[in-house]
């Protein structure tokens, strides 16, 4: 932990309850990273149970459990991680029976029948504890010191782990609440937009493929632009990814002619671009079409504007 970071004794329990909530693990799916964690672990240390602990305000919850089958929490009021999320470093009970704390518990007198264990706290970056990643056994035992240090590096990848995880959960809110946003923008807008995949699918079209070429959403989407352009078609899609990494939207434009549901074509100007993600590899590309002058193709040229 670095010196910026408050002991874990500032920080109230509120605080870290709503942390523990805003972070969206509590009554999640199982994860391959938090199993595996647990399974190395149990292998490590020999241990037959290893759990993925949260401690919430009346309950401890299991994100990940080896060796205690069918069973997702306890209350926290007999749970040894709600003693563990109190110190910043592993907390090591090397025979329960013999611990005040612990010796009535009924995980102790009864099944499980815990003697040992050890919780090494989920730290985040900001100081706050979640949880824990705790080793139990049925008999008495004591870890080394350089099995002390492993127990915290399994640990810190947890807790690593939940803020990789945060960061991509919050990517995709982020980008449903963006692709929302242009939704609705494609539904106001009275120009011309289209979406397409790398391929040319279209993906997402403005209002006014219905109001202005008579088209409804249904008979576009899924269907590639270039069924609805004669002459010039769209470019050939961009490479799988730059070599130069991130990159600017690439745009493109070409002339075409664009034919109505009606069965009247337009002289028109295509242009888009191509979006990237934040590794250089393409994601979409976001169009629009604008009239030229009228053509004269017949059935009336409509205008775009």
């Amino acid at each position: 932990m670095s010196q910026n970071q408050p002991e874990y004794s500032e920080i109230p329990e509120s605080v870290r309850l709503a942390r523990l909530h805003s972070i969206g693990v509590l009554d999640s799916g199982p994860e391959a990273l938090f199993d595996s964690i647990c399974e190395v672990a149990a292998q490590v240390f020999d241990v037959p149970i290893t759990l993925l602990s949260f401690v919430d305000s009346d309950r401890q919850w299991f994100k990940a459990n080896i060796g205690l089958a069918g069973l997702t929490e306890t209350p926290r009021d007999i749970a040894f991680c709600a003693h563990a999320i109190l110190s910043n470093d592993v907390m090591q009970v090397c025979d329960a029976t013999q611990d005040p704390r612990f010796a009535l518990n009924p995980l102790v007198t009864g099944e499980p029948h815990i003697r040992f264990y050890a919780g090494a706290p989920l730290i985040l970056q900001d100081g706050i504890i979640l949880g824990a990643l705790c080793l139990i056994d049925r008999k008495p035992r004591k870890l080394s010191a350089s099995q002390l240090a492993i127990l915290r590096s399994l640990g810190k990848a947890a807790a690593q782990g939940l803020e990789f995880r945060e960061g991509n959960l919050r990517s995709l809110e982020l980008a449903s609440l963006a692709h929302a946003q242009v939704e609705r923008i494609y539904s106001l807008t009275p120009a011309l937009l289209y979406m397409t995949d790398l391929s040319g699918r279209l993906l997402l079209v403005s209002e006014a493929w219905h109001s202005k070429l008579g088209y409804l959403k249904r008979e576009v989407l899924g269907r590639h632009l270039s069924e609805f352009l004669t002459g010039e078609t769209p470019p050939a899609p961009p490479a799988a990814s730059r070599p130069d990494g991130p990159a600017r939207d690439e745009r493109s434009g070409f002339d075409s002619v664009l034919r109505c549901k009606d069965g009247s074509l337009l002289d028109v100007r295509v242009s888009s671009a191509t979006e990237y993600d934040s590794f250089g590899a393409p994601l979409h590309r976001l169009g629009a079409i604008e009239a030229r002058a009228p053509s004269g193709h017949g059935k009336g040229d409509t205008p775009l504007s």
